[in-house]
């Protein structure tokens, strides 16, 4: 089938020259001890009341809904990874609003679980990038679909804003390595919320303009055969990455609807043969135990540290 070759045609040149020996360089997996108790915020708490419209921003960034109709069906690719990404930056909000609210009195190993759990947001965030640049694009581009234009952000290029994306990772970054140093925490923590800060409104109007733009751009180019190629592409990628099941499960787990969710599932396990689609649907469901301890719960734990009588925007409950 023509579709069936344009697909694995991507893919083996999105993922040409991949190493695998660091597949799980990138995702830490052990299980974290629970270190964190509950803690009330005192109403004199710098800041608290002042960082609201922060939450509520969050809570905006945290609508999520999948456009599958069929004659929506080319903002799919986009919108499926784009809306994990969107919940992973729910997550990012609720740490970095945790630990502003507590400065001096977090520890180090909350500070640890933190740093660990956004070099796995940082790695996630990328995969979907190298699926942009490596089958995402230079697939469009191959069917003549005009995929940049001028970005309305600052006057900024699609490219020049992943600079600053990348630029910002690296700031945070270099808070990790003062972590531990006492005599610099209160100053690695303002820019560590500073800088933290600016990266999910960047991602938001980077999403944003893609979602707005690129859709209708493919729909002009669209045929039979195109149609069942993107629906299938970003999965196919995600199956050749360097850790599938985790990027898997963060990709769909905003997503509420069993029927859609065990659509996307037999797609991602996908094999001719039953009895190894059988186990592939299982190893799958056992990874998601793994990165329900390693990922979701030290936001879970992040959270319990606010006052549980506190105005938390249903996004936050909801992680």
């Amino acid at each position: 089938m023509v579709a069936d070759r344009e697909v694995r045609r991507a893919v083996h040149t999105a993922t040409r020259g991949q190493s695998w020996a660091h597949e799980t360089q990138f995702f830490k997996s052990e299980t974290q001890p629970q270190r964190m108790q509950s803690f009330a915020v005192p109403d004199s708490v710098p800041g608290f009341t002042k960082r609201r419209d922060v939450w509520v921003e969050a809570e905006l960034a945290s609508r999520m809904t999948l456009v599958s109709k069929e004659e929506r069906w080319a903002r799919d690719v986009l919108a499926i990874p784009h809306n994990g990404i969107r919940k992973e930056l729910v997550g990012l909000y609720i740490m970095l609003e945790s630990i502003y609210c507590r400065s001096l009195a977090i520890s180090a190993l909350e500070l640890e679980d933190f740093f660990s759990w956004f070099d796995e947001f940082e790695a996630y965030l990328n995969e979907y990038f190298r699926f942009e640049d490596r089958m995402l694009f230079p697939l469009l581009k191959s069917w003549d679909v005009t995929v940049s234009r001028p970005y309305v952000i600052q006057g900024k290029s699609r490219a020049e804003m992943r600079l600053d994306l990348a630029s910002l990772l690296t700031e945070v970054a270099k808070c990790s390595t003062l972590a531990l140093d006492k005599h610099a925490k209160a100053d690695m923590i303002d820019v560590l919320y500073k800088v933290g800060l600016e990266i999910p409104p960047l991602i938001m109007e980077y999403f944003r303009q893609q979602e707005t733009f690129l859709p209708a751009q493919i729909e002009k180019q669209a045929n039979t055969e195109r149609i069942q190629v993107l629906r299938r592409c970003y999965w196919e990628y995600v199956r050749t990455c360097c850790n599938p099941a985790w990027t898997f499960h963060l990709t769909t787990r905003w997503i509420s609807d069993p029927a859609l969710l065990s659509s996307l599932e037999n797609r991602f396990c996908e094999d001719k043969r039953p009895i190894l689609k059988m186990l592939a649907k299982k190893r799958l469901r056992k990874e998601y135990k793994r990165v329900s301890q390693a990922h979701i719960s030290p936001v879970q734990r992040y959270l319990l540290a606010v006052d549980v009588n506190a105005d938390l925007p249903l996004a936050y409950l909801d992680y």
